[in-house]
């Protein structure tokens, strides 16, 4: 059984197509999320056998995507145009820009509608171009609508009242009198007079002498005879 040369073509220029579209995936990090990459008509690429408008039917495409164009199997090339009428007559005497690589990556930088068709008037006629509508991205939508007005809001009044209410003088109140300082306490001198009898002389007890101490009486001893020895010595 022999297989067939175009269709094993197709399956190595999708794998390729796949594996690049990985590969951006993989290097534009936090951006995966809000970036979508679409490969335009899957798996039969930029050829005239792709049903290319229901195929961009079901494809929703926001700024900040990519498209890819695969026109490795066809040899056909790819043409961006400006207006929908050209588009529509496949008129190509005006493009805005030429794509002569094999693999070409489209970046939809802005809203709006895109124009493409294949190079060969032939083809174009045929059904290989494509129209998209490209929409705002979600966060750019959040960040219009998360916006806030602050008109007819007073920072300086934020309770809402005008300046030109009348408001009742309220009287102070009288300052209240400062309470004059006490006269300090004094204690009454003792009462001493010549008829107050003297206070009575008590003289200091009598306490016999220390009696030495058994160290001191050690030391004694000993100086006694040393002093003894030096004589004999002598």
């Amino acid at each position: 059984m022999f297989k067939n040369p175009a269709k094993m073509a197709g399956l190595r220029t999708s794998t390729i197509v796949l594996a690049m579209v990985l590969l951006s995936m993989a290097f534009s990090g936090k951006r995966v999320v809000a970036t979508q990459h679409h490969v335009v008509g899957d798996d039969k690429g930029w050829d005239t056998s792709s049903d290319l408008a229901t195929w961009a039917s079901t494809r929703l495409f926001k700024v900040g995507d990519k498209i890819w164009f695969d026109n490795t199997a066809s040899q056909e090339s790819l043409v961006e145009l400006e207006s929908v009428d050209e588009f529509s007559s496949c008129d190509l005497s005006n493009p805005i820009k030429m794509y002569n690589e094999d693999i070409n990556k489209v970046s939809l930088d802005g809203e709006g509608s895109r124009y493409f068709v294949s190079g060969n008037p032939e083809s174009c006629k045929k059904g290989l171009k494509l129209h998209i509508n490209v929409h705002p991205n979600d966060k750019e939508e959040a960040n219009v609508e998360g916006g806030s007005s602050s008109e007819g809001i007073d920072d300086t009044n934020p309770h809402g009242s005008s300046e030109d209410e009348d408001i009742p003088d309220v009287p102070e109140p009288p300052p209240s009198p400062t309470p004059k300082p006490k006269p300090p306490h004094k204690a009454p001198p003792p009462d001493v007079g010549p008829d107050s009898p003297p206070k009575p002389y008590y003289p200091p007890p009598d306490f016999p002498p220390p009696t030495p101490s058994s160290s001191t009486l050690l030391n004694g001893h000993l100086l006694a005879m040393v002093a003894v020895a030096c004589f004999v010595a002598l």
